[in-house]
């Protein structure tokens, strides 16, 4: 038994590709793959049995296999090639090869056990030696049982058309025949069909309706695609393998050229000389490679009866044309020789040219008597039975007759009256036999039709026969009068005589018993050992054998292996062979058991008479003593004839008196029943007047009665074709016949009924003239005699005319000439391209999601479906029944069902329908996005009630399902095994697990509602950087199979086997070969990791906060902050892994950036899990007023623990979806005061800071970051942090705090602290209703800001609002505790008609930072004063206000206090309220004002304090590798080895902007290091945020610092700037700046006007290639399913973020931001009370609505990656902040100028995105 977990086997893809990488592998570790441990074939090879049942024959079923006795199914996943183990399976049977293999259980599925679920390479002997999980062992169930039809349980036939060659095409599946269904059947198709039957080349692919009429039973095969080269048609790209039950308007039908093989030379197409289709011509067949057995197949290809001679060379006229190449090796049962076997030619050379003749007549029968031995004559030809006419009918043809049908010889009264016994219901043939009476089959007799009198009605001939048949018979000679003796041994047995001592008394004993006259020969040849009877002694007088003694008889064969032969004098025959029919050509003669040719010698008109007359060929018209067609190659006849002309045969006449006989061309004759036809006065062979020739004389037809058949018949015996067309002409010459009353599908005009032969004038005097279709055919074997040679028989031939041709001349051109010529051709092949592209472009217009070539469904709508009788429309009735999806986990997915008069029922549809365009008209319809996945093999189970539709051929711009051509409710043709289902693209999603954040992991797919991986043994950098772009995460920087990097996953495998080519917009546009979800082992999980995701903040001291940067291909371009607003804030801060937003500052707060300008606003509901799935809307005209910046919390949550009161525990933070204890070393009062407000616990209680450790320190790990906060910020996020540097946490000292658990009734939000805002008082527990502006002054405000603990009032003003509800008419006297006592005179119960609200800013909202800079320590001193942030004034501003500023910031001193900061001025107004600050006092607000009045313009006030932070890498030759370093108190030092993660080099790489991931080494320090044990966490975003050991400038105790290598560079392009080569980055490290992309114009000089002509056409071809370029790009995105501009969705493949997963959180309640009073407040979210608000929830989604966005990524200006820096927002820091070395200086390259362009307009109607497919995510549907 395999263990499963080492198999993997049905993700055994390794095996499947050209590409294998082995388990955990990267991208480009290609190994070899290996079979699992344990896995084997069976030891029992062989034991085990196989079979296939419900196909209806052995070679076609569900596959079972016997084990222990015990029979059960087999399965498999669909992904698995199904060529494979279907091979595998028919070879085991002997059943050639597989035709169709199907793992739908396509016959049923079993009951019984599952054996084996395996994966075959194909070339395994048997099914058990494929790879399996071992008897017994699956996880697939019975709907996966599998099905193989082999090669020998499909046929093909051809019907309706009168013969093999024509009709309406036929396939036997599960033995039943069966029509072809397809729409667009073609020549490709046709020319399939006639090659594998071996009838040539197609002449006409047609619906079968028009000639050859519908079929009745199943459609077998449907919608058939060839290319024109395969062997069989289930070799073609076939949609449909039935049987399907459907109507047949669109039977498919064709009409070969002719068949594989014919015979030539002979009086009809049942006898001649050999000939095989070789291309377009003819080619004879070595008689030394054709045995009875091939002639068996011939005759039975032609339709004719049984053979009756293969005579070998000289019995026709040899052909010298090509020769066949090859030997046929049949057994006698194929349909047509091409079925046949196939040997090479013997190397000794070909003896001579095979021939084989049939008998005309199928079959003969006795009808209408008791007596099996007696009745009316019937013969079969062409399928049909019908009455002999008794007119012609004698004795020999009654002898011949009844010896064939075994009854013995002719009665007394052997030939009644004809018409006594009826004449039948079939037709009455006019064949007239004349047998001799000593032929084998009535076949050999001749016989004629042509020019025969008509049969009087009713006159059939009858016959009776004795009914004894003789106990002995001679086999295999030429007649029944010669050959091998055979005695009868019981009923049905006979045994071959031994030659003993035969002599001639006993043979003539055998001839006289079967009246074939006296014994001319008595030999012996080897046989097989006889069994007759021994010792036989016959004294020659006896009538039958049964009076000879017989000694004795053996039972069983002797050792003799020798037979007797006897030739008796009844098997002489003569004939005319060589010639061109049977009545003319060289003489010969059958005796003595051989063909001779007769002397030349004395031969004359006399002896030729008498031949003509035995043979029934009329008179005698010539007697050649060398006959044109050459001598024989048997012996000569010496008994050359004296005949007088009157003898009945040539044994009548007397013997020669001159003896002896000279060699050569022998005696000949041409009789006057020679015929021959042709066409003339036509000006071609194979067109004119019909003529025959009869009696030495040419004669026309007449037209009247000759039925148009005749033309085909004429043509085709002609070599002109398979059809012709017949017109009545005036006949200007004598006839020889009329009514010519051909049959469809004869082969031979003369096998036709017709008028006797006559030479007359026609009565009407129109004559028949003949037009065939064409003369292609027309180059055989044979040869056609020149222009007025004489023809074989004495007429005058016309032949066809030559296909060679001279070739022509090719002069000198000049070269400018050619290459002009050449420019010119293309141009004109691109221009027709173009136009194909166009015309495609408007197709897929009018049918999108139709992966069909355009041109074909341009043609398709103009089929007129109308045409389907009996079958309706559904009545448009918009809206009337209702749609949905059933059984797939939500309403986008599901098995489809529509309710129709209250009742709801399923949808079928066959497998063949097209392109399955039904599924994306039903996603339209659910408003569920594009189709991703459509199935009619019932993919979410089969439905039980009514089936109300069957569409087809949806067109897919259908607007309901109903709207599709269907055949009315409630009819049908499919049952619920057909039900369809649909996956829509928003019922699918995707996502990375396991990787620590949204960009790297292991790849799960939802379907079904459920996730699951996805598994792919070739995963490769194609598919992975599909799945980083859809998800926003950038280029993919790894692909990984197996569990080594994230594990593996525990669900179901969702999607297995991806081939993606890198530029698909989401995962499920590539071509993947299996659609979930599937129970399997997890060993070929795919994994990746993303470059970064699609947005980032850059500048503030963490990921968390700064300037926010979307990717745009490989580079980063800020957004314009009037297009994001707080719900796009809160989704940047999801995507990050970070908390609530804090603030959405706008510009100034960070660095501005000068790159690339993101042109698109988003609009997000706020539930979105990353910012690229939210909607977007173009740029405003008004241009860009800044950009945007947000500020997120660095921690997720915060919750009290471990204790019994939800406002008092342990202090624990969730920090990338880990929770963990803070540290108390340095929690104070003010962080518990946060917090509780936070929490909504009211304010600090009495003893809020419990020592620490006192409630244990979690699970979790105890973060060591320290808190510094002033008490009144709204979340502890806000408060200022710092991790890096800080001291070790004391094992289990975690804080604890305690809260009064009593909230405020009141609260101000939306300002920046929780001291200023819109006040807001609680109306009911969890309600807060807005405070109308009213009369509200400074005293309401005074008790306010009391309450609130926030110090005196600063200003009160009014905001528009939405209708406050709060209480009216409140006088406060100012000195009230709370505004409860106060006078409230009313309460709205309603908003009031006033919209203005209050807005209170107190004291202690104050609030001061640095902003502009590279980090919180360094930047532009702005205060937030009276509601507004302010630059400080720059006058008098010096080092002890600094000073104070860094303090109050715990930014550590003052190092710098630039009076214009390099960042430039703020955008605010200037704070007047210069300070004076002596340096000691604790906040700027207590410094004195200073003396200087006013305030001038400027830079503002500045300030550099020395916990400010920068890092580099230095010494390794590149900013992205050497020894990292950190900035801190004014002085670069180096990091310690000892105790530093290794993931503190992708940490490090992610900041640099150098990549995702590093290595990092110790190397010897040969510097002062500031830190060691730096221990950042995997996906660590920023160095700040590490732990590690206090700052220290020293020595690394083992000597050893840290030395980091970044895997690249490229992502170091952003919105911000990177300093030119050799300038002074502002942190004082060496930047590296981007190549300039400028480059002179070359020169032009002046060129000869050839070169200028050659010149413009090459321009204008570039151009018509560059339009057909575009053409081809907007064909491609019109197939996705969008119609904005193609160019655009290429720059947009590169950033598509489409369907995203549905991770939501609760959002805070955001507040409508409004401006009033000339103040604007900013973004922010409000209270977060987590942990304690039971009525938080999410935000409704919006409602999937369109978007009027466009795709103007194209004017966005790209800048090249930089090799340089990296993103140097994080990295070193962007200005001079800080005391530079001596060397030191600032650069700020110019940044490439922004693209000022408007963007492109959106079309009129057009409400799409081409980047974005936009879904509700996340939300109920």
């Amino acid at each position: 038994m395999v263990p499963i977990g080492a198999l993997g086997l049905l993700l055994c893809v390794q095996l499947c590709r050209a590409e294998l990488q082995g388990t955990g592998a990267a991208v480009g570790a290609h190994t070899t793959p290996q079979p699992s441990p344990g896995l084997g074939t069976l030891l029992t090879a062989g034991a085990e049995e196989l079979r296939l049942v419900g196909g209806g024959g052995r070679c076609a079923g569900r596959v079972e296999v016997k084990h222990d006795g015990e029979w059960g199914s087999v399965c498999t996943y669909d992904y698995i090639p199904h060529g494979n183990w279907g091979a595998v399976v028919c070879r085991q049977l002997g059943c050639g090869a597989v035709a169709k293999a199907s793992p739908y259980a396509p016959f049923g599925q079993g009951t019984g056990r599952i054996w084996l679920q395996l994966w075959c390479r194909g070339g395994e002997e048997k099914l058990e030696d494929c790879l399996h999980f071992g008897w017994g062992q699956h996880y697939c169930g019975h709907e996966w049982d599998i099905g193989v039809t082999c090669a020998e349980a499909v046929e093909l036939r051809l019907v309706g058309g009168g013969g093999p060659c024509a009709g309406r095409v036929e396939v036997k599946l599960r033995g039943q025949w069966g029509s072809v269904l397809d729409h667009n059947w073609d020549k490709e198709d046709a020319k399939v069909v006639c090659q594998q039957l071996g009838c040539g080349s197609a002449i006409s692919a047609e619906f079968a309706s028009t000639r050859f009429g519908q079929g009745s039973g199943p459609i077998s095969l449907a919608v058939v695609n060839c290319r024109g080269n395969e062997t069989a048609i289930w070799e073609c790209d076939i949609h449909g393998w039935g049987p399907y039950r459907n109507f047949h308007n669109y039977d498919v039908a064709v009409t070969c050229q002719t068949g594989f093989a014919r015979l030539v030379g002979g009086d009809s197409a049942c006898a001649g000389r050999l000939e095989v289709r070789q291309g377009q011509t003819w080619s004879s067949v070595c008689e030394d490679h054709v045995d009875i057995k091939a002639a068996q197949v011939v005759c039975r290809e032609l339709g004719c009866g049984a053979v009756l001679a293969v005579p070998g060379t000289g019995r026709f006229q040899e052909g010298t044309g090509s020769l066949w190449q090859e030997g046929f090796e049949c057994t006698g049962t194929e349909p047509f020789l091409a079925a046949c076997a196939r040997r090479p030619l013997h190397a000794q050379g070909c003896s001579g040219h095979a021939a084989i003749i049939c008998s005309p007549y199928t079959r003969f029968r006795l009808a209408n008597s008791s007596s099996g031995c007696s009745g009316r004559v019937e013969v079969e030809v062409g399928g049909t039975w019908g009455s002999v006419c008794a007119t012609g009918w004698d004795l020999p043809d009654t002898h011949v007759l009844c010896h064939h049908l075994g009854c013995g010889t002719a009665a007394a009264t052997a030939v009644p009256q004809g018409g006594s016994l009826g004449s039948g219901d079939g037709p009455l043939w006019q064949d007239t036999f004349r047998c001799s009476g000593t032929e084998r089959h009535p076949g050999e007799c001749p016989t004629t039709v042509l020019g025969e009198p008509p049969c009087p009605a009713g006159l059939a001939a009858t016959i009776n026969c004795s009914g004894t048949v003789e106990p002995l018979r001679l086999v295999e000679g030429e007649s029944r009068c010669d050959g091998r003796l055979e005695v009868s041994a019981s009923p049905g047995a006979w045994a071959r005589m031994p030659a003993g001592l035969w002599d001639a008394r006993g043979a003539s004993v055998v001839c006289r018993q079967l009246g074939c006259g006296a014994p001319e020969k008595v030999y012996a040849v080897a046989g097989s050992g006889a069994a007759g009877p021994q010792g036989l002694r016959c004294a020659g007088t006896e009538d039958n054998l049964a009076q000879c003694n017989i000694s004795r008889t053996a039972a069983t064969p002797t050792g003799s292996r020798d037979e007797v032969v006897v030739v008796c004098s009844g098997s002489r025959r003569v004939r005319l062979a060589g010639g061109p029919g049977r009545c003319a050509g060289r003489v010969e003669v059958y005796a003595n058991g051989t063909w001779a040719t007769v002397c030349q010698e004395s031969w004359d008109l006399a002896d030729a008479t008498v031949v003509c007359r035995q043979l029934g060929c009329g008179t005698a018209l010539e007697a050649p003593a060398s006959p044109p067609v050459g001598p024989g190659t048997g012996p000569l006849w010496p008994h050359a004839a004296a005949c007088a002309g009157n003898e009945a045969s040539l044994w009548d006449c007397p013997a020669s008196a001159q003896h002896g006989c000279q060699r050569g061309g022998g005696a000949g004759a041409v009789c006057s029943e020679h015929l021959s036809l042709r066409l003339v006065g036509g000006g071609s062979p194979c067109s004119g007047h019909l003529e025959v020739f009869y009696n030495n004389t040419w004669g026309r037809v007449c037209a009247e009665g000759t039925t148009s058949a005749t033309a085909a018949v004429v043509c085709r015996q002609l070599g002109c074709g398979e059809t012709g067309t017949l017109e009545d002409t005036p006949a200007l010459a004598l006839a020889w016949l009329a009514w010519v009353g051909c049959k469809e599908g004869a082969a031979s005009l003369w096998r036709c009924p017709s008028a006797p032969w006559h030479l007359q004038n026609c009565s009407d005097g129109r004559g028949a003239r003949i037009t065939c279709d064409k003369d292609t055919d027309s180059t055989s074997g044979t040869p056609t005699p020149a222009p007025g040679s004489r023809c074989p028989n004495g007429a005058t031939c016309t032949a066809l005319p030559s296909t060679s041709s001279p070739a022509a001349a090719v002069g000198t051109v000049p070269v400018s000439t050619v290459l002009c010529a050449l420019l010119g051709t293309l141009l004109c092949l691109a221009l027709g391209a173009l136009a194909v592209q166009a015309y495609r472009a408007r197709a897929g217009r009018r049918g999108l999601g139709r992966a069909a070539d355009a041109l074909s469904d341009a043609v398709y709508e103009e089929l007129d479906y109308t045409v389907l009788p009996d079958y309706q429309e559904v009545p448009s009735r918009s809206g009337a029944e209702e749609l949905r999806l059933v059984g797939g986990g939500g309403r986008c997915a599901g098995r489809v069902e529509v309710k129709h008069d209250g009742e709801w029922g399923s949808v079928c549809v066959y497998d063949f329908d097209w392109e399955w365009n039904w599924g994306a008209v039903v996603c339209r319809q659910l408003g569920c996005g594009a189709m991703v996945k459509a199935s009619p093999y019932a993919p979410f189970g089969q439905g039980t009630g009514r089936i109300w539709l069957q569409p087809f051929f949806c067109r897919g711009t259908e607007e309901k399902l109903h709207q599709c051509r269907n055949f009315g409710w409630g009819q049908h043709f499919c049952g619920h095994e057909w039900d369809i289902g649909v996956t829509c693209a928003e019922a699918v999603e995707l996502r990375l697990v396991g990787g620590g954040g949204p960009c790297a992991g292991r790849v799960e797919v939802k379907l079904r509602g459920q996730w699951g991986s996805v598994a792919d043994g070739g995963w490769n950098s194609r598919s992975a950087e599909v799945v980083c772009q859809q998800l926003g995460c950038g280029s993919a920087t790894g692909a990984y199979v197996g569990s080594t990097h994230f594990g593996e996953g525990s669900g179901p495998v969702n999607l297995v086997l991806l081939d993606c080519e890198g530029n698909e917009t989401v995962l499920w546009d590539c071509k993947i070969r299996g659609w979930g979800p599937y129970r399997g082992p997890h060993n070929y999980d795919v994994a990746v990791t993303c470059q970064t995701g699609f947005a980032r903040l850059v500048g503030g001291d963490s990921a968390c906060a700064g300037r926010l940067e979307v990717r745009q291909g490989r580079t980063w371009s800020s957004v314009c902050e009037d297009h994001v607003d707080i719900k796009a804030a809160q989704v940047v801060c999801r995507e990050l892994g970070c908390g609530a937003v804090l603030a959405v500052p706008g510009t100034g707060r960070f660095q501005e950036g000068t790159g690339s300008l993101w042109q698109e606003g988003f609009e997000c509901t706020g539930t979105e899990p990353f910012l690229a799935a939210c909607a977007r809307r173009p740029l405003h005209a008004q241009g860009c007023s800044g950009h945007a910046a947000i500020i997120c919390s660095p921690y997720t949550r915060f919750r009290l623990a471990n204790s019994s009161s939800g406002c008092s525990g342990r202090v624990e933070v969730e920090v990338g979806g880990t929770w963990g204890s803070v540290c108390a070393t340095s929690w104070d009062l003010p962080d518990t005061h946060v917090l509780c407000h936070h929490l909504g616990c009211g304010t600090a209680a009495a003893t809020a800071v419990p020592q620490g450790g006192s409630l244990g320190s979690g699970d979790g790990p105890l973060w060591q970051d320290t808190f510094r906060c002033s008490g009144t910020e709204r979340h502890p996020g806000e408060c200022l942090s710092t991790v890096l540097g800080e001291p070790p946490c004391p094992a289990g000292l975690a804080a604890t705090i305690n809260c009064s658990g009593t909230v405020e009734p009141l609260r101000l939000v939306e300002g920046e602290s929780r001291c200023d805002g819109r006040l807001e008082v609680s109306a009911s527990p969890g309600a807060w209703a807005r405070m109308p502006a009213g009369v509200w002054d400074a005293r309401g405000a005074s008790v306010v800001c009391r309450q609130l603990g926030c110090g005196a009032p600063e200003e009160v003003y009014a905001v528009a609002g939405s209708g406050a509800a709060g209480p009216q008419g409140l006088r406060c006297a100012g000195t009230e505790d709370n505004l409860a006592q106060c006078n409230v005179s009313r309460t709205a119960a309603t908003p009031t008609g006033s919209r203005d609200e209050v807005v209170i800013v107190c004291s202690g909202s104050r609030r001061v930072r640095l902003a502009g800079g590279p980090g919180r320590c360094a930047g532009r001193v702005e205060v937030y004063a009276n509601g507004t942030w302010a630059t400080v004034c720059q006058e008098s501003w010096d080092l002890a206000d600094a000073t104070v500023v860094c303090r109050q910031l715990g930014c550590g001193t003052a190092l710098e206090a630039p009076a214009s900061p390099p960042v430039g001025p703020g955008t605010g107004p200037l704070w007047p309220h210069a300070a004076a600050c002596a340096g000691n006092e604790a906040s700027l607000w207590d410094c004195p004002a200073s003396a200087q009045h006013g305030c001038q313009r400027g830079g503002g006030a500045g300030a550099v304090c020395s916990e400010h932070l920068s890092l580099r890498l230095v010494g390794g030759g590149s900013p992205c590798s050497g020894h990292l370093e950190v900035f801190y108190n004014n002085t670069w030092g180096r990091v310690c080895a000892e105790g530093t993660t290794s993931a503190t080099a992708a940490a490090v790489c992610r900041q640099l902007g150098c990549g995702e991931t590093g290595t990092l080494e110790d190397t010897p320090a040969l510097a002062l290091a500031w830190l060691a044990w730096v221990g950042c966490k995997e996906g660590a975003a920023s160095l700040w945020r590490c732990p590690s050991a206090p700052w220290h400038l020293q020595n690394c105790s083992d000597g050893r610092g840290a030395h980091i290598t970044c895997d690249k560079d490229t992502d170091s392009t952003s919105g911000t700037p990177t300093p030119a080569p050799g300038s002074r980055c502002p942190d004082g490290a060496t930047c590296t700046a981007l190549p300039s992309t400028s480059s002179p114009a070359a020169a032009v000089g002046t060129v000869p006007v050839s070169t200028v002509l050659c010149a413009l056409l090459g321009t204008l071809l570039c151009l018509a290639l560059g339009a057909l370029a575009v053409q081809a790009y907007r064909a491609r995105a019109g197939r996705r399913g969008e119609a904005a501009d193609a160019l655009s969705d290429a720059v947009y493949e590169e950033l598509d973020y489409t369907v995203l997963p549905d991770y939501q959180e609760v959002p805070s309640r955001s507040g409508s931001l409004s401006e009033g009073s000339g103040k604007k407040l900013p973004y922010y979210t409000g209270d977060s009370m987590e942990e304690r608000d039971p009525e938080a929830a999410p935000d409704s989604p919006a409602q999937h609505r369109p978007h009027d966005g466009y795709d103007d990524a194209a004017d966005v200006p790209q800048e090249p990656p930089a090799p340089g820096a990296g993103d140097v927002s994080e990295g070193g820091a962007q200005s001079s902040w800080g005391r530079l070395p001596p060397t030191g200086g600032s650069c700020l390259p110019t940044s490439p100028p922004r693209d000022t362009r408007e963007p492109p307009a959106q079309p009129p109607g057009d409400t799409d995105y081409d980047d974005v497919a936009i879904g509700t995510l996340g939300t109920s549907l």
